[in-house]
């Protein structure tokens, strides 16, 4: 009997598949993880930046205001820094903030899709325990086999010897002599029954 494998098994096949597109999955999910972590980092140095640059901007604003205070439109052009400053913190703020709501959601993914890989390597597990056991019942079926080939082969062996015998016996000298009796038997046979 041909030995059961599972790599032939359509089902284990089909997990299998769906174990390694999981596990894509999860290395794409901490790919992307990954890129986000590095947009965040940057978008935290752009913030830094951007908080020094508008503390250097209030302070340049304070010491020129105390220096120039009949200059309006340099206080004019300061606020307008100012102001667009504060707009390009709060976009990076935003960012940052939409940022870390996306790596929240891929931590999240991630999770299922380890879950997932569990439940999927459990399923194989139990396959090939189920493998397994039908491999045993199968070795011990052909056991089973030989056993009943070996004990017709000793069955057609003895045939064999008893027709050889019976065709001795048939050719023999009694066997002959005796055939007159053997016909008046099967005769009287026919005879007796009703």
């Amino acid at each position: 009997m041909a030995q059961v494998s599972l790599n032939n098994d359509p089902a284990s096949g089909e997990l299998r598949r769906q174990f390694i597109l999981t596990q894509i999955e999860l290395q794409e999910a901490e790919d992307a993880r990954d890129e986000l972590k590095s947009q965040l980092a940057g978008r935290e140095r752009l913030l830094a930046e951007l908080q020094a640059t508008a503390d250097q901007a209030l302070r340049d604003f304070d010491e020129l205001q105390e220096a120039h205070r009949g200059r309006s439109d340099q206080r004019d052009a300061l606020q307008q820094q100012l102001h667009v400053t504060g707009q390009a913190f709060e976009e990076a703020r935003s960012e940052s903030i939409r940022l870390n709501a996306a790596l929240g959601l891929t931590a999240v993914r991630e999770r299922e899709l380890r879950a997932q890989i569990i439940g999927l390597e459990e399923q194989l597990k139990q396959q090939a325990a189920q493998m397994r056991e039908i491999e045993q019942q199968g070795a011990e079926k052909d056991r089973n086999l030989r056993e009943v080939q070996a004990g017709a082969r000793d069955l057609l062996a003895r045939i064999d010897v008893l027709e050889a015998e019976a065709r001795v016996m048939k050719t023999s000298w009694s066997w002959r002599w005796t055939g007159w009796i053997r016909s008046l038997d099967r005769g009287l046979s026919r005879v007796r029954r009703p």
